[in-house]
Parts: structure tokens; sequence; C-alpha cells
């Protein structure tokens, strides 16, 4: 197996991670989707080497819009990861102990071996992948989070600008004027009102949401720890 040279202060948490699917699977997982659910991030989980003792995995943040591409084979997998928004790319040794991926260290590549990058000629191949729906609606179901959070700070900056009081010419005994305005401003950006904005838009109709991986307390992580030995 390669040897590395990895900086051990940077790790990477994944504590939180929660599986979404496997992407390529023969006689295991080769390539595996995770998100992030303190964040929202999605990351690679993308085997690259193995010895007598050890599987090696290496893991790579993914935008979901340049997973979709991949997804949709309009970019190959070499593409993706040379497009990952984050420089940093980690690595973790996973022993026979059948222990899950959470209790191995991971840990970021200083040097990156050249063998471990992807081919060129490598696409993504439905055949190989049997959560192809399951991972699809979790993607759009970020663009419309990410669009949801994008419009409540639009508007809350838009109210923000008709509200704001010049605070610094207010003496001391004024400033109750501040809570007052505040209370205001979220009292009337309401959930319902910025729902029905014309702007807004949730794709309801085509996400199938999944709140296990909302909620790192009823994520089923048992359930992955014989996968990644």
């Amino acid at each position: 197996m390669e040897t590395l040279i990895f900086n051990s202060e940077r790790k990477l948490k994944t504590e939180n991670f929660a599986r979404i699917g496997d992407l390529s699977y023969f006689e295991g997982p080769l390539l595996s989707l995770f998100e992030d659910l303190t964040n929202g991030n999605f990351y690679f989980f993308d085997w690259v080497d193995r010895d007598q003792d050890y599987n090696r995995w290496i893991i790579y943040r993914v935008l979901p819009k340049h997973l979709l591409n991949f997804l949709n084979r309009k970019i190959s997998h070499l593409d993706l990861f040379r497009q990952r928004p984050e420089k940093s790319v980690y690595f973790t040794d996973i022993d026979f102990e059948n222990k899950g991926y959470f209790y191995y260290s991971a840990y970021e590549i200083e040097s990156f071996p050249k063998n471990y990058f992807p081919n060129e000629d490598s696409y993504f191949d439905p055949e190989d992948c049997n959560s192809i729906d399951r991972i699809k609606s979790i993607i759009f179901n970020s663009f419309a989070r990410q669009k949801s959070e994008n419009e409540y700070s639009k508007v809350y900056h838009i109210h923000n600008l008709k509200t704001k009081t010049n605070y610094c010419n207010q003496p001391i005994g004024r400033r109750s004027k501040r809570t007052t305005s505040v209370n205001k401003l979220f009292k009337a950006i309401k959930f319902e009102d910025l729902k029905n904005s014309p702007s807004f838009d949730y794709y309801s109709k085509e996400i199938k949401l999944y709140p296990d991986l909302r909620n790192p307390v009823q994520a089923n992580i048992k359930e992955d720890e014989n996968k990644y030995s």
C-alpha cells in the first residue's frame, strides 16, 4: 500500500456523517456518498488501496451541482475530483475488525499520490448503483434548501435596510429603540410569507425527504458498520 505523507494535526470530523448511498459497488462499496449532518455538505468515500490488514479510502468534498453532472454522465470521475470545492483530501485506513468508519481517524494528505487520481475515462455507471433515486432526491433537496436560505437572506437584507436605525448617534438612554426594531424585524419575516413569495420554489413535488438523515440521533449508524472494512 502507498506510503502517504499526511498532517496528523489536521483531521476531518466524520462523527456526524450519514451514508446516503453507494455510487459504485462490487463485492463491497467502492464509491460512497455521505452527508455531513452539521452543515449539509457532501463527501465522497473513494476506495483507492488495500493490503492484508486495511482498506484505504480517500475522502473529499463534492458540490451538489457537480455531483449531479457526474450522475448524468456529463463529467468524469476525474473531473469531479478536480472540481472539488476544497483542496484538502483526507484518507482513512479501515481494518477488518467490523468497526464502523466513524471509529477511524481521517487525516489530510499533504502529498497526493498520482496513482490515487481517478481514471480519466471513468464515468458513472447506473448499473453499479442501487440507490440512484434516493441519492438524486437528496441532492435536489440540497438545492431547495440552499435556495430557501438564499431567499431568506435576501428578504432579511432588504427589510433590514428599510428598518435600519443609525444607533451610533443615539444617546445611551434611547438604546431600547434597537430592541423594538429587532422585534419588528423578526415579526415581519414569517416563514409563510417567505414561502409564498413569487421567487420561492421548494421543488416540493419532486423531492423525497429522508428525515432520518437529518437527525444524527435517528441515523442508523450501526447499519453501516460492516460495509467499509
